[in-house]
C-alpha cells in the first residue's frame, strides 16, 4: 500500500462510523459506506459521456492503464466505470472485504463490482450508475443486486434494508430526507401547469436543490433530466427539452477541451423560454434567444454536436427570433425615416 492510499484509507477510517451487528450486517455497512464516500467524491466523466466510439476507445486504453494506478485515481476527480469500479475493489480490500470488477453485460466492457461476505453471500453493485443519485442525496439505485452461480438473479436488497444501510452510514435520517421524497411532493405542485411554468419551478425550487454543491456536470445534468420526465412528459410539439452547449478551453496537456453549459428550454406553441446554467452562481439564468446569436460570436457551441436532438430543435428557433428580430428593425428603421421625411417636408 503507498502513502497516498494509506493516507486515503486512514482518513476513510477516522471518519466511519462504529458499526455494529453479525459479521456480515458489519460488512454491508463498511461496503456502503465506502461506496456513498466514493459517490460523493467522485464524477463520471464527461468526456466518455459525450464522446464519440473514436473518443470511447482511446480513452478506453488509457484507463486500462490507469486503473492500476491507485494513487492517480485516488487524485482524479473525473472517472469512468473502469478506473472507478478498481478503486472501489481496492479500498473495500484495504478494509478485509472480497470484492472484484466484473463485466456484468456481455453487449458491453461496462464494469461494475461483485462483493462477496464472509456468510458466502454475494451482491453486485455499479458505483458510476449511482453517482447521480449520491450526489442528489437519493435512493442508490444500484447497490445490492443478488448474484448467484455467475449470474444477477433480478433480485436486489429491499427498500427497508438499503434505507438501513444508508441510515447506519449517516447518509438520511429519516425517509423524507432522499431526494426522492422531495420529487414526488414537487409533483404535486405542478399538476395542471403549463411546460414553460413547469421548467421555471423545476429550476428554482429550493426543494430540488438539496444535492452537493460540488455536484458533477453529468450527476446534475441527470438529475433535472429524470425529474422531467417524472413530471413533465412531452405532447405533440409542446414541452420540456434539453441540449449541451460548450466553450473551448485550454486543457491540463494544452489542448482543447470543452467546458459544458447545460441548457434547458420549454416550447408551449411558438413561445421558447431558455435557461443557461451558470457556474459563477451555480443556478439557471434566462436567455433572449436572440442573445444565443451573440453568444455563438463570443465561442458558444449549442449542442454537444450538431446532431443533438435538443440542440436541432433550439437552433431552428433561434434561427426564427433572429430573423424576427431582423424584421422588426427593419420595420422601425423604415418608420424613423420616414418620420424624418415627413418632417422635412
Amino acid at each position: 500500500m503507498t502513502k497516498t492510499e494509506r493516507e486515503y484509507v486512514t482518513k476513510l477510517n477516522s471518519e466511519m462510523p462504529e458499526f455494529t451487528g453479525t459479521p456480515t450486517e458489519v460488512e454491508k455497512k463498511i461496503a456502503m459506506y465506502v461506496y456513498l464516500k466514493l459517490g460523493k467524491s467522485k464524477t463520471f466523466d464527461e468526456k466518455w459521456f459525450f464522446g464519440n466510439r473514436a473518443e470511447r476507445q482511446k480513452m478506453r486504453k488509457v484507463n486500462k492503464k490507469e486503473k492500476k494506478n491507485t494513487d492517480l485515481i485516488i487524485k482524479k476527480r473525473k472517472l469512468v466505470c473502469v478506473t472507478l469500479s478498481s478503486l472501489y475493489a481496492r479500498l473495500l480490500k484495504d478494509f478485509g472485504l472480497k470484492c472484484k470488477t466484473e463485466n456484468l453485460y456481455d453487449h458491453n466492457e461496462h464494469l461494475s463490482n461483485i462483493i462477496t461476505f464472509s456468510n458466502g453471500e454475494k451482491i453486485a453493485v455499479d458505483l458510476q450508475k449511482d453517482l447521480e443519485y449520491i450526489q442528489t442525496k437519493s435512493r442508490t439505485q444500484n447497490f445490492g443486486y443478488i448474484y448467484n452461480n455467475g449470474f444477477l438473479t433480478g433480485k436486489k436488497l429491499s427498500d427497508e434494508e438499503l434505507f438501513e444501510l444508508h441510515k447506519s452510514c449517516g447518509y438520511v435520517e429519516k425517509e423524507e430526507d432522499y431526494m426522492d421524497s422531495k420529487i414526488k411532493n414537487f409533483t404535486k405542485k405542478v399538476e395542471g401547469l403549463k411546460a414553460d411554468e413547469i421548467l421555471e419551478k423545476i429550476l428554482f425550487d429550493r426543494s430540488l436543490k438539496g444535492y452537493q454543491k460540488d455536484i458533477g456536470y453529468i450527476e446534475l445534468l441527470k438529475h433535472y433530466i429524470r425529474i422531467i420526465n417524472k413530471v413533465a412528459p412531452k405532447m405533440d410539439n409542446d414541452g420540456i427539452f434539453h441540449c449541451n452547449c460548450y466553450r473551448k478551453v485550454q486543457g491540463e496537456n494544452g489542448k482543447d477541451e470543452k467546458d459544458y453549459i447545460m441548457c434547458f428550454y420549454s416550447i408551449v406553441g411558438d413561445k421558447v423560454k431558455a435557461y443557461l446554467y451558470s457556474n459563477i452562481g451555480k443556478s439557471f439564468k434566462p436567455i433572449e434567444l436572440e442573445t444565443f446569436a451573440k453568444l455563438e460570436k463570443d465561442g458558444l457551441f449549442i449542442g454537444k454536436n450538431p446532431q443533438e436532438e435538443g440542440a436541432i430543435v433550439l437552433r431552428k428557433h433561434i434561427n426564427k427570433a433572429v430573423e424576427e428580430s431582423i424584421k422588426r428593425k427593419h420595420i422601425e428603421d423604415f418608420k424613423r425615416n420616414s418620420l424624418k421625411y415627413i418632417e422635412r417636408e
